[in-house]
């Protein structure tokens, strides 16, 4: 269904649910409904924080291109912003939720991972770059696996609590391995951003209530 902007599908209350979520959690660190240069730039103490990186050292460099990177990915994206001459770097809710609507749609229309929306304006390269962050800040012994202990202490830091880490920690891992590998976060991760389903695995892996 249109949005708007291009072509998009009409989220569900819980897809909607789930973006806010993130929206809140990883990104709106000012709580005003608008992601901009000043939250980024608050995520990026919170991740040097949480690995114990220094400004002067190098892995500090690192982060701050990686979280540029995606900034710069998510925020070209913006259709609101796309004749905009410079680029202005923000995005409130309601434009986050139509960027993912058109997401979405594309991922349904070719089965998987969609390199852009399908009317092929916006690019979704940058959701590797994401995706690869999001497992490197949660991987905090950097050994390739997420285990429970990793996945708690990460998320205690964006204050969420740890029954609630626990309880989606045992979703996604039920059946299988005790670790997640970025193979799987990469399935999970697709699941998370695209399913209707409450019982997927995937959709615990922001922990929250939906």
């Amino acid at each position: 269904m249109a949005t708007g902007h291009g072509e998009g599908y009409e989220l569900s209350d819980f897809l909607k649910a789930k973006y806010e979520h993130v929206f809140v959690v990883l990104f709106d660190a000012t709580h005003d409904k608008v992601v901009s240069r000043t939250d980024f730039v608050n995520l990026l103490r919170k991740v040097a924080d949480i690995h114990d990186s220094e400004v002067s050292d190098p892995s500090y460099k690192i982060l701050q291109e990686r979280i540029a990177s995606i900034m710069a990915g998510l925020m070209k994206g913006n259709r609101a912003h796309k004749s905009s001459r410079p680029l202005e770097m923000h995005m409130n809710l309601e434009e986050w939720l139509t960027h993912w609507s058109e997401f979405v749609a594309a991922a349904q229309s070719r089965a998987g991972w969609p390199d852009t929306s399908l009317d092929g304006k916006v690019d979704y390269s940058w959701q590797k770059d994401l995706m690869d962050f999001l497992f490197d800040v949660i991987d905090l012994n950097g050994d390739g696996v997420i285990d429970l202990a990793e996945f708690t202490e990460c998320f205690a830091e964006f204050d969420i609590n740890d029954w609630l880490c626990e309880t989606a920690f045992k979703k996604m891992t039920e059946g299988t391995k005790d670790v997640l590998d970025r193979t799987r976060f990469e399935q999970l991760w697709f699941q998370y951003l695209t399913s209707d389903s409450h019982d997927d695995p995937g959709t615990f892996l922001i922990p929250g209530r939906f």
